[in-house]
């Protein structure tokens, strides 16, 4: 019928925290562009899982889309190799550590993947902003604060880019990380409801950062993660010589906020385990360099990935004691038994 435009369907699918949120930000105003006719469709994982679960994924091949996009999230290869056979087209964006896929059908645009160092490349965020050749903006910036935090304005990239914004823009440091704290206050507390509904906030906030700022619901979660990271740093650690070890119980999302906070008072390699969310377990480590222990991990089949001085894997309830000696020979410098 002459005059007919069908929409084609869309799903991106990102990360739950600041850089992922702004990431999805980012891609829906470039993605309107490049594809006027797609309709997209937000998604992400569980909180907590790095991979998609098999009812996902089922859901997704039933779903049929005619694109897909992933963003700021180092789904396994395995897993994308599956997606990419529902679609025509898959693409991801992504600044973890990860080998490439090299899977016919998908592109992969990470720089670390094909081997810059990861200082180059500190958020997903700038990861779209060099792909689109796009200027430094809030979601970009507020990106790249939400993943290096307090180091931001170490790195030689990213660093002179944000000071420059917040300058312009009239924001020092504590005005960008209180916005990402009251974005990630979401997550933090395994709203997932809450996610979605603050990457749509950001999209129609643009510029203006009154809508993140003046945010009564996120003010009042923020303050209770605030309340609960207060008392896990307070809480006793193990020395382990090589680095600290930390066992939790938390029903929130913190163990890496927790983790970052350790690392940063203590000046040491730091190993946590939280045991109290419902259905997994969790393990992060904060360091120097983390691909030993992700490779370690990934050799034993468990859906774990990070960056160069962070690693994190999820498992099943009531595995982690079986994993852990293993782990922590990696991390002592010694072979695994």
């Amino acid at each position: 019928m002459e005059g007919l435009w069908i929409m084609m369907k869309g799903i991106l699918l990102h990360h739950w925290d600041t850089d992922g949120i702004c990431s999805s930000v980012i891609l829906r105003k470039e993605l309107a562009k490049t594809h006027p006719d797609v309709k997209w469709t937000l998604f992400t994982p569980r909180i907590g899982n790095y991979f998609l679960t098999q009812k996902e994924l089922e859901m997704f091949r039933k779903e049929k889309p005619d694109e897909f996009v992933i963003v700021d999230m180092a789904i396994p290869t395995d897993q994308v190799k599956i997606l990419s056979g529902y679609v025509e087209r898959l693409t991801h964006f992504d600044h973890h550590y990860q080998p490439p896929h090299n899977i016919p059908n998908v592109t992969h645009y990470n720089p670390v993947a094909q081997g810059k160092e990861q200082s180059q490349y500190p958020a997903a965020t700038f990861v779209l902003m060099e792909h689109f050749h796009r200027k430094m903006d809030l979601p970009t910036t507020l990106g790249v604060v939400g993943d290096l935090e307090h180091k931001v304005f170490d790195n030689a990239v990213a660093g002179p880019k944000v000071k420059s914004y917040g300058m312009e823009r009239g924001f020092d440091y504590s005005d960008l990380m209180r916005m990402v704290d009251l974005i990630n206050s979401n997550f933090k507390t395994d709203d997932s409801e809450g996610v979605r509904k603050a990457a749509d906030l950001l999209q129609e906030a643009g510029e203006d950062p009154a809508p993140i700022l003046f945010n009564d619901d996120w003010h009042k979660k923020a303050t209770f993660i605030s309340e609960q990271v207060d008392e896990w740093l307070k809480a006793p650690l193990e020395d382990l010589g090589e680095f600290l070890m930390l066992r939790m119980s938390s029903s929130c999302h913190i163990i890496s906020t927790v983790g970052r906070h350790l690392f940063r008072r203590y000046d040491r390699q730091v190993l946590l385990v939280n045991t109290g969310l419902l259905g997994i377990d969790q393990i992060y480590v904060r360091g120097t360099d983390m691909r030993p222990a992700i490779e370690y991990a990934r050799g034993k089949g468990l859906r774990a990935g990070g960056k160069t001085d962070a690693f994190g894997a999820v498992l099943e309830k009531g595995k982690i004691e079986e994993f852990l000696p293993g782990l922590i020979e990696v991390l002592k410098g010694t072979k695994p038994r």
